[in-house]
């Protein structure tokens, strides 16, 4: 099927435009969960129950073609081509569909070759998804992505509300014919917006190596980074009671019904001679760093202060998006900082991490930082609360060990110069192998 003379394939530029075959495509999909909560890692796996409702795909310039599963089998020239490593498989953001053809189709794609023309946008300084990058480059309104897609996704893709006028869990081709109709040129458009993006931008040279790097990228994020589960679970529950205990003594001092209100608690604060007409972290910095105010009042803005650290919800974004085998995949979106060429992380931010604050010692001596995270390990509520006189403060600082790698493993951390882009810190590996060596094991 894909036989046909080769042209010369230039070696350090790829205009987004190989001269070998391509296959355009993209999944319309359904799961009992919601892909932008549980993550690419949970929506593909048996628990979500996931499947493939259409595909549409377009090979080299061959005719535009469609599947839909309730039809019958995925077509032959189709898994073709998703097998074959020398065919190059486009997609936006096609890690999508590259893991919904391994995960919920069994098509053992590999990683080499697929690409992505929302990431030669990101390349070209575009931004967002394919309808922003449709739109930005200015393609006609026929080419563009249909708007009334997200109704459509609500509709098929997710599992209803039963009520006494709507008794179906899944609606589809035989409850909505004619929606389901408009669902199926949704999906065709936007494998024409895909194509019309990649042909717009593949005028504009690109490093070939960035494509060896974004392949590096699939591979860094199928595989995942461990999660400490237990450790996870322990956060969360300790964080909401310690909250709760706070809420309580804040409820003792100030005797407001909810002190969570920032209009009530404001007006309680001013007397006790707060000074500042809003309780924003910086204002309340600076308050108590000034001093002036009474006790009971500082006493309450530290306990808010407390009760108010966000970092604890990383645990509750994995618990959310950790695989079956306690692992987080799929954290990184490569190239996705603006205008950067910098990775951006996605679900639980692991590029952006709470530093291990001086309470716990962690550049002189690991000392407290290993007795507190075994105590919030060991799900020890009470030696946590001996041991600091803040848990929420052992909480929030000890969150960079919710990574921790199963036991006899060794958690390996290349701290590379982060503010530069990938192959400029994968070059200063070049000459070490036995690092590489190390990484690629």
């Amino acid at each position: 099927m894909f036989d046909g003379p080769r042209r010369y394939i230039d070696p350090i530029f790829d205009c987004g435009s190989r001269p070998r075959d391509t296959v355009h495509l993209d999944w319309e999909t359904a799961a009992d969960v919601d892909l932008t909560r549980a993550g690419l890692d949970v929506y593909t796996s048996p628990r979500a129950r996931p499947r493939v409702l259409m595909g549409a795909y377009r090979i080299n310039t061959g005719p535009l073609r469609q599947w839909q599963a309730h039809k019958g089998r995925i077509p032959a020239e189709l898994v073709e081509a998703l097998l074959d490593p020398e065919v190059e498989k486009w997609g936006f953001l096609s890690q999508f569909e590259r893991v919904v053809a391994r995960r919920v189709l069994g098509i053992d794609t590999p990683i080499r070759n697929w690409r992505c023309s929302g990431v030669l946008a990101y390349m070209l300084s575009f931004t967002g998804g394919l309808d922003d990058v449709g739109e930005q480059i200015g393609l006609p309104q026929s080419l563009q992505k249909i708007s009334e897609g997200r109704k459509l996704i609500r509709k098929f893709c997710m599992p209803q509300n039963l009520t006494r006028n709507q008794p179906n869990e899944w609606r589809n081709w035989w409850t909505d014919p004619d929606d389901w109709e408009v669902f199926c040129g949704y999906n065709r458009q936007d494998v024409v917006t895909e194509e019309s993006i990649k042909a717009r931008l593949s005028k504009y040279p690109v490093l070939a190596l960035e494509w060896n790097y974004y392949e590096l990228d699939q591979l860094i994020n199928e595989r995942g980074i461990p999660v400490d589960l237990n450790f996870i679970e322990n956060v969360i529950w300790m964080a909401e009671r310690r909250r709760a205990e706070l809420h309580r003594k804040m409820i003792l001092i100030t005797g407001l019904q909810n002190p969570n209100s920032q209009p009530q608690l404001l007006g309680w604060l001013q007397g006790e001679g707060y000074p500042a007409d809003d309780i924003r972290k910086e204002t309340v910095d600076k308050v108590l760093k000034i001093g002036g105010m009474t006790k009971a009042g500082a006493e309450v803005l530290r306990l808010r202060q407390w009760a108010s650290l966000t970092s604890m919800k990383k645990a509750d974004a994995a618990q959310r998006v950790v695989g079956d085998d306690a692992r987080a995949r799929f954290l990184f979106q490569f190239l996705g900082a603006s205008r950067t060429g910098r990775f951006a992380g996605r679900e639980i931010q692991s590029q952006n991490m709470k530093r291990t604050p001086k309470l716990l010692d962690a550049e002189e001596d690991d000392t407290k930082l290993t007795i507190v995270t075994d105590l919030i390990r060991d799900g020890d509520y009470a030696g946590l609360e001996f041991f600091l006189a803040e848990p929420l403060l052992g909480l929030s600082g000890c969150m960079r060990s919710l990574f921790r790698a199963p036991d006899d493993d060794l958690f390996m951390v290349f701290a590379g110069r982060q503010e530069v882009p990938l192959h400029y810190r994968l070059s200063d590996l070049e000459g070490d192998r036995r690092t590489l060596e190390r990484l690629s094991s």
